[in-house]
């Protein structure tokens, strides 16, 4: 299902809705084997990396900083 665009719509939507309920920041895991570019392209950072977890591999945290919208009525 790779290539298809699914998972950047879906972060679309996760990062519009953080933004309208003013989120601050993202904080997600992944491991190597689970395409950390995809995370890197989008503009996370790399703050936390698990060797041998699961073993031959690395787990890694990502942050990412949104800047929030301001609801309509703007409170």
């Amino acid at each position: 299902m790779r290539k298809q665009g699914h998972g950047t719509r879906l972060m679309d939507r996760i990062e519009d809705e953080a933004k309208a309920r003013r989120c601050e920041q993202f904080v997600l895991e992944t491991h190597d084997f689970q395409a950390p570019e995809f995370y890197r392209k989008r503009g996370f950072i790399l703050s936390g990396t698990v060797d041998a977890y699961p073993r031959g591999h690395q787990r890694f945290t990502f942050v990412k900083h949104v800047a929030a919208q301001k609801p309509p009525d703007g409170n």
